[in-house]
Formats: C-alpha cells, structure tokens, sequence
C-alpha cells in the first residue's frame, strides 16, 4: 500500500490577536477578512503605539494568510520581543517557520508556546505535525497524546493520534481513535482516510475498501484514497474495479512516477491488429520485472511492441523477449516525447488490467525470464563447490514492517546440508558476520554480483539457486519469472499484488506465499517456510 497521500490535518490555527482599544478597528476589519484595510490599520496604530505587540503580531497573521512566511516571520518575532510571554506569537512563529521550511526552529517555538501556557491543545496538536516531518514519530506521538488528554474529542488531534499510531505500526490502538474521529466528524475525509488504513495495516481490507469508498464519495478528486481504495480492492481479489481504481495512482502526489505526456494516445484495451505500441516501464524494479511477465501477450497482438526502460534491465529483457525492442529510456528536457511512428503508447503496469480483468483470466506467467547461460553455469559451478547439499538463496531485509533479522530465519536456513547464498542487495556485512558467529553457519556472499547495479548477473545468480527464501522483495518477482522454488514470507498487512491469494503467487506457479497475517506471527510462517523448503528439496 502506498504512504499517505495527504496526511491527517493540523488543528486550525487561532490568529486570535488580543483587544487593545487602539486597534479594535484594524481587529474588526481583520475579523471581516478585509486584509488590506486591517495592515493599514494597524501600520496606523504602529505610527502612535510602534511598541504595540498586537499590531505586530496582527501583521504577522495577514502575512501568513497571504502566504507570506518570511514576512511573518519578521512581523512575530517584533512581537515577542515587546511581549516575551506571547503565547500566540510563539504559535504562529511555530506556523510561519513551517511554512518557511525551517522545521527544527518551527519546534522550538512551538515548544516555547507551550512553556508559557502548556493548555492549549492546539500547539501541542501543531507541535505533533512539525515532529511527524522532522521523522521524529515517538516525539510527535508524544505530543499528540499530549493534545488529546487537553482536548480529548476534538477530531483532527484524534486524526492526527490514529495516523501516528498507524504509521508506527500500531493500527490496532489507531483504530480506537479514528472510529471516533469520524464519529465527531462523519465528513472528515483525513479521519476516515486514516481509519481505511488502519483498517488495511490489520488486514481487514473489505472495511478498508469501505472506509475508502466513503473518502472518495465525500471527496471524489482524493486521488490517493482512490489509489489505495484499488489496493484494497485488488486485495481482496476485486480486480475489474480495483484495476479501474489503480489507474488513479497517476495523480496521487506520493506516486512515485510521473505521468509521461506523449503525442499518440495511451492504448485501453482495443484491438492492436497492424498497430505499433510503446510501452514504458514504470515504479520500482521489482514491478517492472513482474509486469514485464505480460510483455509477450501484448506483443502477440501488435505489429510492433518496443519497451522502453531503465537501463540496468535492458540486457535481460532484451534476452527474455527477442520479438520486442528493447531501449535505454532517455528523458527529453521538456518532457515530452515524440512517437512518431507508433498508434499507442501503455504504462506497463497498465497490462495487468487489460490481460487479467478477472481471477478466471490469471494463468501463472512461465518462466519468462531468460538469465545470461554462461553466468549462470559460473554461479553454479562456484555455489555448488561451496558444499555437498542444495543450494539455497536468501534475502531478509527491508523497511519494516516487510523485513525481518537474518537471525529470525534460523529454522530454515539451519535445515541440515544446505548451501546458503546471500541474495540481500545492499551492506549487510555485519548482520551475515554477528549471525555465522551465533548459529556456525555460513551465509556465502558473491563479491562478483551487485543485485542494485548488475540486474544481468543477480538474475543468473537467483537462477543458480535449487530453491530461494526471501521476503516480498525484487528477490521474490525475479525468482518467480525464472520458475524457481521460492519461499515467500509477506509482511502482515495483505498486498494487492496476490489479489486475495494466501498460499500459492497468481502469477508463478512456484512461488509459496506465507502471509503474516500480524507482526508477531512471523515465527509460525517461518516454521511453515522450514517443514515446506525440506519437502521441496526431498
């Protein structure tokens, strides 16, 4: 599931300024959002009163309500300086510094507002989002729980709580929090957005889809509550409407690829008879070499098929589909790209909705992939010199909550007369040296193949493997295109790529999955992973 898209919602800011007499005319004007009248106003009461902190403070808030951070910036620091005990001052400075992108001094004066008057939930609430961004979570946890115990039903602080605790892992304790923000504040599209997470994080994806359904009907244009209600769809076996939802990931502000702008239309399914296509890759590598699966149908209805990609793929794709053109992708300065030539240009990761509609249309994809045959005879020449049993590939690491410890594999990889070969991309040097130590096993890593760089050479390394254990990684997709045994333990929340599957990949017929279905259930899985790899390998 992508990262939020919007994030929950600070507290509205007061820019409550104070009563003083001399300025009551410049404070009814700003009340009545005449912004030009009240900055003259108060200039006018600067000329008889230059120490007015009000005023000062006052031409703060109409530089922030026009967009003015550094102005603000300016205006409220004149404030606290003829008030040191502003508390309001110090909240917008809080405000105007965010807006500013100075995050770390946007906490110090929040921090100093609530040293003056710690019972204003609203600054503890700002001070909680200003942490969220600084990536300070147990900080900005803190400081939201601090909000609520001030103001314990207002919604946006239990929004802001429940999607602290959704993204630290917590969606239980979130949901708690979030169901009563939406009933506070049935509209509140933040709240519920939040609440389908949570919902989806523990795995409950027919609530999820719900919860985001009610988003969408409230906010139509809530792009990524449409990508993620795909998602959930998708999860949930769905797929007509969460491929349709899935489409929405082109203008959702976390996707990370942009949209392309080419002069030939984007191909919807209809036919490609004496047609020539473009089709361009798109997310993470692992995707492109999943969808890459689908490449050989397409160009079966074409004339001609070209593929363009990032250039660490175009050997082996080359390779894997000799009918299809394989090119470097080039980016134009503009952006644009003429394709002069070609009827229809297609996202790759568009193919899944037009060749697998519905669960009757999946059929496992075959060992498309095709590994250099010389790099793959070196790899398992060398691995197989390395012991007398099954060679055995492994890959454990990620960002939580998909990662688990080398250690945590230990039923495993510790199954008698294996012959285990690190498959991790990225330096892990340490954690491989702290695991031979404690267990006297031994985790070989090829000094000759990086799995970032050399695309190529980890394919016909993963190809050399008599079974592979991995996490849901670029492992699992390029193991399961070139048909080897896999052993798949997915992280606790259920992903759309298995489209409600629990057991065996839609896509490769020899990829196990073993769903954790919560964070603390991983043992149980690799249990499973240890009993079904001995089985395997007789």
């Amino acid at each position: 599931m992508s990262e939020p898209g919007t994030g929950p919602s600070a507290p509205p800011n007061t820019y409550a300024a104070g009563n003083s007499p001399t300025c009551s005319a410049a404070l009814a004007a700003h009340t009545a959002a005449d912004l030009a009248v009240a900055a003259k106003l108060y200039h006018e009461t600067l000329k008889r009163e230059p120490h007015n902190a009000e005023a000062l403070h006052n031409l703060g808030v109409i530089a922030l309500q026009e967009g003015k951070a550094r102005e603000a910036i300016r205006w409220l620091k004149k404030a606290i300086r003829r008030n040191p005990a502003y508390t309001d001052a110090y909240s917008n400075l809080g405000l105007a510094l965010k807006g500013a992108g100075r995050l770390q001094d946007a906490a110090a004066a929040y921090r100093q507002a609530i040293a003056i008057d710690p019972d204003i939930a609203e600054i503890h609430a700002n001070l909680g989002m200003v942490l969220k961004d600084l990536g300070l979570s147990d900080q900005s946890r803190a400081a939201f729980e601090a909000a609520l115990g001030l103001a314990p039903d207002h919604p946006a602080i239990l929004t802001n709580l429940g999607a602290s605790l959704v993204n630290a892992g917590q969606a239980k304790e979130a949901v708690t929090h979030l169901r009563a923000a939406v009933e506070a504040a049935p509209r509140d599209v933040n709240a519920r957005y939040n609440l389908a997470k949570a919902h989806f994080s523990l795995g409950d994806v027919k609530e999820a889809a719900h919860q985001f359904e009610c988003v969408v009907a409230i906010r139509p244009d809530f792009a990524e509550a449409h990508h993620n209600l795909g998602h959930a769809l998708l999860a949930s076996g769905e797929l007509d409407a969460g491929w349709r939802e899935y489409d929405w990931r082109w203008t959702a502000k976390t996707f990370r690829d942009g949209q392309r702008r080419f002069n030939r239309p984007k191909w919807s399914g209809e036919s490609l008879a004496g047609k020539n296509i473009f089709v361009w890759s798109e997310q993470g590598l692992g995707d492109k070499i999943l969808f890459a699966g689908l490449l050989a149908e397409l160009a079966h209805l074409a004339d001609l098929c070209v593929l363009e990609t990032e250039a660490r793929l175009v050997p082996l794709l080359s390779r894997s589909f000799p009918n299809i053109e394989v090119r470097e992708r080039k980016e134009t300065q503009s952006g644009d790209m003429d394709l002069s030539g070609f009827d229809f240009h297609v996202p790759l990761g568009d193919l899944p909705r037009w060749f697998r509609s519905s669960k009757d249309k999946f059929k496992p994809l075959g060992r498309y992939l095709r590994p250099d045959p010389g790099c793959t005879a070196d790899c398992r020449r060398i691995y197989s010199s390395l012991g007398t049993g099954p060679v055995v590939g492994v890959s454990w690491a990620s960002k939580p909550p998909k990662g688990v410890a080398l250690h945590d594999l230990l039923p495993t990889l510790g199954l008698p007369n294996l012959t285990l070969v690190n498959l991790q991309y990225g330096d892990h040097e340490d954690e491989v040296r702290r695991f031979e130590i404690d267990t006297g096993l031994i985790v070989h890593t090829d000094p000759a193949i990086d799995p970032l760089k050399d695309v190529d050479g980890f394919t016909a390394q993963v190809a050399a493997m008599d079974a592979v254990v991995t996490i849901q990684n670029t492992t699992l997709y390029t193991a399961g295109a070139l048909g080897v045994p896999t052993f798949a333990l997915l992280p606790p929340a259920p992903d759309w790529r298995w489209l409600g599957n629990e057991s065996v990949s839609p896509w490769h017929d020899s990829v196990r999955l073993y769903p954790r279905h919560l964070a603390d259930n991983a043992g149980d899985q690799i249990k499973r992973i240890a009993t079904d790899l001995k089985d395997c390998l007789g």
